[in-house]
């Protein structure tokens, strides 16, 4: 290697050898990994006549008859096992195609839903298997 290559090869080692630790450190020193979400899930403030509700340790569903139109509340009690839900309304016992929302996290979750859709799932697509099915 020549001379002044080696050099600025040195140079570049030096800098990154700095640079990476110094990037890594103000990149990860606002995450705080141990906060968990251990409060318990609050009431909804949805205004409308409570068409129906299902509950179960772990989901609580709300259909809701609103001035906006009919409101499906899913209220995520505890975590879920999978990294990704996706609700669908059941047309004739199938799935359909155009799903309501993703749910990801713990808390409430509104979708505006057609009047016709009695009865829901929360899909896993990663897993390809049914969560929950929710019927009204």
């Amino acid at each position: 290697m020549a001379s002044g290559l080696l050099k600025a090869h040195t140079y570049i080692w030096f800098v990154l050898l700095l640079a990476v630790p110094t990037l890594m450190f103000f990149s990860v020193r606002n995450l705080n990994f141990n906060e968990r979400n251990n409060t318990p899930v609050e009431e909804s403030e949805i205004v409308g006549d409570i068409i129906a509700v299902d509950e179960n340790p772990q989901f609580r569903t709300v259909l809701y008859d609103s001035p906006r139109g009919r409101l499906l509340e899913l209220v995520v009690k505890q975590p879920l096992q999978s990294a990704s839900a996706i609700l669908y309304p059941v047309v004739d016992g199938e799935r359909a195609e155009k799903s309501l929302g993703q749910i990801s996290t713990q808390g409430s979750h509104t979708f505006l839903v057609e009047d016709r859709f009695e009865q829901f799932q929360l899909f896993d697509p990663i897993k390809n298997e049914i969560i929950i099915e929710i019927e009204f």
